[in-house]
């Protein structure tokens, strides 16, 4: 028998609220006019729905378009990653309210989204700030600070300011990989949400394909609202747009890794990585977020990824490149890149051991626990 996804609207003030049977209780608050029918819940639910293998029923009323958008993306995704099927997804279709006129851009702080902001000034009218996507709910000191510089700058730029607060992640980090599967549908259920308000919304492109986030997919999940991919660039490049940018030095965030009190913390890879690039074309120390120095022996001690080697490697060669080198630096990200192969295997190596250990306590648990069940009898029959 197909499992199924079940998904029934819950009535709150101030929220998009769903039950998710099973799975929980799913909640999306905005202070800004919002979609209530079950039309973002789509694009949200379908990649999890596609994981667990389940059929995704939604109780209430879809926009026309957003059952076959799902279809569409489904494809590729399935397409993409073998522990996706695709899925049948059920609703009572209606003819959609009509959407709004403004262009919204989703927008961190971050490298990618200040680029896109700067690249589309002038046609976006709205930026879109996202609580319990890289912010977790609990880090209020990091939320606060940053809606505050995000209010900040769309105010400079002239745009108005849509925020978002959800607890979506909660279920689907139980079922995808938010980088390599999810995050785009993340984003267009969200601005399906805003349809009220926005008629197109514009997520900042990303570093890999495919991705959860791709050209070639983020377009499918159009139905209310059109969803477009910005056009890609190198990080390198992106970087050296925004360092042009004032505005961009005082408040541009990366890091994921923060403690409180932190903004960026100037440990991390990203943060390590974004320094070495803004030190690159000369801006580091103009920035009013990171230190304005590189210490070789942190960036010696990078644990570099995929992703991350990628991003080294273009960083080294920017290195090299420049007019006056500092070898200390070069030779320190050289070490790194060096070493990555066998920190990767390292980092295998102790995962699987862990995983054997937790196996091992896991058989000794039930062996102690079926050696009681059979020491009782006879432990109970003797004299007292």
């Amino acid at each position: 028998m197909v499992e199924e996804l079940i998904v029934r609207t819950r009535a709150e003030a101030g929220r998009n609220a769903v039950d998710v049977l099973p799975g929980g209780h799913l909640f999306i608050e905005t202070d800004s006019p919002i979609d209530t029918s079950l039309t973002p819940w789509v694009p949200l639910l379908t990649p999890i729905a596609m994981r667990r293998g389940a059929r995704l029923r939604l109780d209430g009323p879809v926009a026309t378009g957003a059952l076959p958008a799902s279809r569409a993306a489904q494809k590729i995704l399935a397409g993409w990653h073998t522990n996706l099927t695709e899925v049948d997804v059920e609703a009572t279709w209606v003819d959609p309210a009509p959407s709004g006129t403004g262009v919204g851009l989703f927008f961190s702080g971050g490298v990618d989204s200040f680029y896109s902001a700067l690249d589309h000034s002038g046609e976006v009218t709205h930026l879109i700030f996202v609580t319990g996507f890289d912010i977790g709910l609990r880090k209020d000191w990091l939320d606060e600070r940053a809606r505050a510089a995000v209010g900040e700058i769309a105010e400079e730029l002239g745009v108005e300011l849509l925020t978002a607060r959800t607890n979506l992640r909660r279920l689907s980090n139980r079922w995808c990989s938010w980088g390599k599967q999810y995050h785009g549908a993340a984003l267009a259920g969200i601005a399906h949400l805003f349809s009220p308000v926005i008629g197109t919304a514009i997520i900042p492109s990303s570093h890999a394909h495919p991705w959860g986030s791709d050209p070639e997919l983020d377009p499918l999940w159009s139905s209310t609202v059109r969803i477009l991919h910005d056009r890609p660039a190198s990080r390198l490049a992106k970087t050296a747009r925004v360092a042009d940018s004032d505005l961009a030095m005082r408040h541009l965030r990366v890091c994921y890794c923060t403690h409180p009190g932190e903004y960026n913390c100037g440990r991390c890879e990203k943060c390590l990585r974004t320094m070495i690039a803004l030190y690159g074309v000369g801006a580091l120390e103009r920035s009013d977020t990171f230190p304005h120095a590189l210490s070789p022996r942190a960036i010696a001690g990078l644990e570099l990824k995929a992703g991350g080697i990628d991003f080294a490697r273009e960083n080294l060669a920017q290195l090299r490149s420049m007019p006056v080198r500092d070898r200390r630096i070069e030779w320190a990200l050289a070490l790194a890149l060096a070493l990555a192969p066998l920190r990767g295997g390292l980092r295998t190596w102790t995962r699987s051991l862990r995983r054997s250990l937790q196996a091992i306590r896991r058989w000794a648990h039930r062996v102690r626990r079926g050696l009681g069940r059979r020491l009782r009898p006879g432990q109970s029959a003797a004299p007292g």
